[in-house]
């Protein structure tokens, strides 16, 4: 049968094999970028001390790749830690979107 594609683009991988980030996955604005565990874990519990400091500076390198490409003037950060988070798989994952002046009619 077809497989639906879950997203549109490996944005970056670490180089420990990790964390993967990536873009295309129900993104709320330009830029919305996803950095995922690997393996996957559905709770910040289950992560190792080393793979939780890999998925905070991966998306730090995410957020910095999108500054450097003009994607965001500043970035909101989102953990999302179990299936009543909103998850969009069954992981762990930090959404870092690029964010500009007037991108959103109304801004929190």
């Amino acid at each position: 049968g077809s497989r639906e594609k879950v997203f549109d683009e490996v944005f970056l991988t670490s180089s420990s094999g990790r964390t993967v980030a990536i873009q295309g996955l129900n993104p709320i604005l330009p830029g919305h970028t996803v950095v995922f565990p690997q393996p996957p874990v559905q709770r910040i519990a289950e992560l190792s001390d080393e793979a939780w400091l890999d998925l905070g500076t991966h998306g730090r390198s995410a957020q910095q790749r999108l500054r450097d490409g003009g994607s965001g003037t500043a970035f909101n950060w989102a953990l999302k830690d179990g299936k009543a988070a909103g998850q969009p798989a069954n992981t762990v994952c930090l959404h870092v979107v690029a964010r500009r002046p007037g991108d959103l009619e109304r801004n929190d």
